[in-house]
């Protein structure tokens, strides 16, 4: 059976600053990562930048992609 890349590490940055390094198991099942708390200050944007650092090796593509990442805390997100 083929199959494609499957993203293995994440790199989190915040605001352009680096802030989490996150491992996803080999899974296409749903994944839960915390990654401790970011407070906001008020009247500030936030800006969040996920880059993919490795993935496991596939057979049918040579790229990969996110399709969904769900947020959730407290406050406004």
């Amino acid at each position: 059976m083929a199959r494609k890349l499957r993203v293995k590490k994440l790199k989190l940055y915040v605001d352009n600053k680096p802030f989490a390094h996150l491992e996803l198991l080999d899974s296409y099942e749903f994944q839960t990562v915390a990654i401790g708390k970011l407070m906001l200050p008020q009247q500030h944007v936030m800006t969040l930048r996920f880059e993919i650092v490795e993935v496991y090796p596939g057979t049918k593509y040579q790229d990969t992609a996110i399709t969904e990442l769900l947020f959730d805390g407290v406050g406004v997100h």
